[in-house]
């Protein structure tokens, strides 16, 4: 009876789907909420005949990219289990439902988790290619304009690219800006000191 009435909710899917749908409060366009709504309802059925969610990463990221909360499609996802929950089924087939819907949700919040850790790694990535500017002012000239907490390692990264600059560019003046710095720390001033000796 479970494989028969779970059959039967794969042959209703455009009906569930769109009824789903109005349940669905996100402002997204309608199209591309029916696209990646299908994927989640896919892998609920996916769940359901005990095979592995197909889409969920692709979802997750995509509905980061439109910046949707995972909180916003899980409750998504209790408005199907409460529409699937009309369907006539048996306590056995509701229970598994709600443990594939649950299932889904933590899996969703686990992905969200990754897309989210992913996106800090690129955005320090791109920070630390940015954290030590080297302005040319002229051709004899460089600017350092150092803003924000400086630790050792980032002194230690500043003298060397500076220097390397210096002897590539055969530069004779070197204007090290440290304005931006609110605290400079005994090693942190141990290392501009070396910096200067070695300009």
């Amino acid at each position: 009876k479970e494989i028969k009435m779970f059959s039967e909710i794969i042959k209703k899917r455009e009906e569930i789907i769109n009824n789903w749908l109005k349940m669905i409060d996100i402002e997204l366009d309608e199209a591309e909420l029916r696209y990646q709504f299908s994927k989640l309802f896919d892998d609920v059925v996916n769940l359901l005949e005990e095979e592995t969610p197909k889409n969920i990463e692709e979802v997750v990221e995509d509905m980061s990219k439109y910046e949707i909360p995972p909180k916003v499609i899980t409750e998504s996802l209790i408005a199907l289990l409460n529409l699937l929950e009309k369907e006539n089924l048996s306590e056995a087939e509701i229970l598994k439902l709600n443990k594939v819907i649950y299932s889904l949700s933590l899996k969703i919040y686990e992905e969200y988790e990754k897309e989210r850790q992913k996106i800090i790694s690129t955005q320090i990535e791109t920070i630390k290619k940015m954290e030590i500017p080297i302005l040319q002012l002229d051709s004899n000239t460089i600017l350092v304009p150092l803003i924000g907490f400086i630790d050792s390692q980032k002194a230690l990264n500043l003298m060397r690219k500076v220097l390397e600059k210096i002897r590539r560019d055969k530069t004779l003046n070197v204007i090290v800006d440290i304005e931006g710095i609110p605290v400079i720390d005994t090693e942190v001033a141990h290392q501009f000191v070396r910096l200067y000796r070695g300009v």
